[in-house]
């Protein structure tokens, strides 16, 4: 398990290995037997900053902590648990599974391509969704077939994925508009009970993540950013300290890092040319900008990609 301060809800990348900001890409498929197993069933409680993860617990069961709400684990059943969701497992030895875990904005774009807002609605909801009958053969083959696609890629694996996962999170949404008593819909859907445990700081996270998405090459002012989310500067501030452990201007910054090493280790553009296109009038601050923080000039890191 990753070290932490006194008090902190530790951020993973997946379950215990530490954060670190993430390429919008990115996706990661596993059983819940190969991970659990290392630690004896137990996953503490945590937090992703910018991961959702969707898992299908096919056998078995335990219990689940959701931002301190103990919840039964009963197979057949789904969980979707959206970024910043304090959240943790006590399984029972044996139990079956699979976890897809994925870029809360890579999900964004592919559930946008849908164009069903309730698609993306289900995504910032924490849902647990009972399964039984039709539902719940469908739903953990879609797992079963998301594992094949890994162990076996093709043409069109990382499409085929991510449809198999809208549709683990139709099953999502259609639990969160029944409510916590929904049943059977008329076309034979499984009942679902949904759990919606987002909270205020993640909300206003996640619409301040979405803003910075949009106009990180702009360098805008953090106090621009705040009153476009009809927040004071502190506030947003605040919000971003305790959800992801990092100011407001951090996590601008991080996204702007990130991109200047995809646009470092992908693209042809010098470094003057990657400077201008990230916002920044002085290549020469750039490059101290990237150095401080990438640990590295951007030439050296260029070369470091290029090996």
């Amino acid at each position: 398990m990753a070290s932490r301060r006194h008090g902190e809800i530790p951020r993973y990348r997946l379950y215990g290995e530490t954060d670190e900001e993430r390429e919008v890409g990115f996706l990661h498929v596993e059983t819940i037997r190969a991970r659990a197993s290392l630690h004896d069933w137990t996953i503490r409680p945590h937090r992703h900053r910018d991961l959702h993860q969707v898992m299908a617990v096919a056998a078995g069961g335990g219990v689940m902590d959701l931002e301190g709400r103990r919840l039964t684990l009963t197979a057949p059943m789904l969980i979707s648990t959206p970024p910043v969701v304090v959240h943790g497992f006590a399984f029972e030895p044996g139990t079956e599974g699979w976890v897809v875990t994925l870029s809360a904005e890579g999900l964004a774009a592919a559930l946008a391509a849908f164009g069903d807002p309730g698609l993306a609605g289900a995504a910032s909801h924490a849902a647990q969704v009972a399964l039984c009958g039709e539902e719940a053969a469908e739903t953990l083959a879609a797992f079963a077939a998301i594992e094949r696609e890994v162990r076996f890629p093709r043409a069109g694996s990382r499409a085929a994925i991510l449809a198999r996962v809208s549709l683990a999170l139709v099953a999502v949404a259609r639990a969160v508009e029944a409510g916590p008593h929904g049943g059977s819909d008329a076309a034979g859907a499984a009942g679902a009970v949904g759990t919606d445990l987002a909270n205020a700081d993640a909300a206003l996270f996640d619409r301040y993540r979405r803003l910075v998405e949009e106009r990180f090459r702009t360098q805008p002012r953090i106090g621009a950013l705040a009153s476009e989310l009809a927040l004071s500067e502190g506030r947003l501030n605040a919000v971003c300290r305790r959800v992801a452990g990092r100011s407001a201007q951090e996590v601008l910054h991080a996204r702007v890092l990130l991109e200047a090493k995809r646009s470092l280790v992908y693209t042809s553009m010098t470094v003057a040319e990657v400077a201008y296109s990230l916002g920044f009038t002085d290549p020469a601050y750039f490059s101290r900008f990237f150095a401080r923080r990438a640990g590295v000039s951007p030439a050296a890191y260029r070369a470091a990609g290029e090996r």
